[in-house]
């Protein structure tokens, strides 16, 4: 079902003037729309949302052991609808993708819940997301991360990229940049503090950003929310 699927989502997403994974690109088509009202931006607009609700849902669905097709169908159907209809109403323009991210993930908690309130599902069997499911999330989540670490400081933007994107030990970062491990831990500190009020990376999340969402969001995994451990030594 997924494969077939799958087909039919990469030609369509081949008609979008730029990659699927463009976030930036798609705000901007979106602001444009929003600033100037014309049609094509729209469309442009609505092929990139109805492309990356099925993307989304692809990947969490391949996990999702009972799911059937009508169950994809109609979550994709709900949340399309959802974001279309609020196209409008978004107070921040250039947030478009984070909003579109969110309104998937409430519809597939909200398609889980309903789900579980008729069938009876035992522990064991209960699904959870496959690692590769967390696709549009975890490309997202870095482009805000690395974007919110430019805006830092100087003097802890370097130490917040080493630690959080090259997964670096404290010890690493001080003979790196000169610094003693106390200095670093404390830079570091200040740093994840202000990543964690970054609008960008909030809007993501409607209760603000959970540990889990931050730690891992990096390929290499990033340590936000367990900034005071010493990463194990890499082997």
């Amino acid at each position: 079902m997924l494969s077939e699927r799958s087909s039919r989502l990469e030609a369509l997403a081949a008609h979008l003037p730029f990659p699927l994974d463009d976030f930036d690109a798609a705000a901007e088509v979106f602001v444009r729309w929003r600033e100037h009202g014309v049609q094509a931006d729209r469309d442009t607009a609505q092929l990139w949302a109805y492309c990356f609700v099925v993307w989304y849902f692809y990947g969490r669905f391949a996990s999702e052991r009972s799911a059937s097709a009508s169950d994809l169908d109609w979550v994709i159907e709900r949340s399309f609808k959802r974001v279309s209809r609020s196209f409008e109403e978004i107070r921040k323009p250039e947030r478009f993708p984070q909003f579109a991210s969110v309104v998937c993930r409430n519809m597939l908690l909200t398609y889980r819940r309903r789900r579980h309130e008729t069938v009876e599902v035992e522990d064991t069997t209960t699904p959870t997301p496959a690692r590769e499911a967390d696709g549009f999330d975890r490309i997202l989540t870095r482009r805000l991360i690395e974007r919110a670490i430019a805006a830092l400081p100087s003097y802890s933007a370097e130490i917040a990229r080493l630690r959080l994107i090259e997964e670096a030990t404290y010890q690493e970062i001080a003979d790196t940049t000169g610094l003693d491990i106390a200095t670093t831990r404390t830079y570091f500190s200040k740093a994840v503090a202000r990543l964690r009020a970054d609008p960008d990376l909030r809007a993501l999340y409607e209760d603000g950003i959970p540990p889990s969402a931050l730690r891992g969001t990096a390929e290499n995994g990033a340590k936000i929310a367990d900034s005071q451990k010493e990463p194990r030594t890499r082997g």
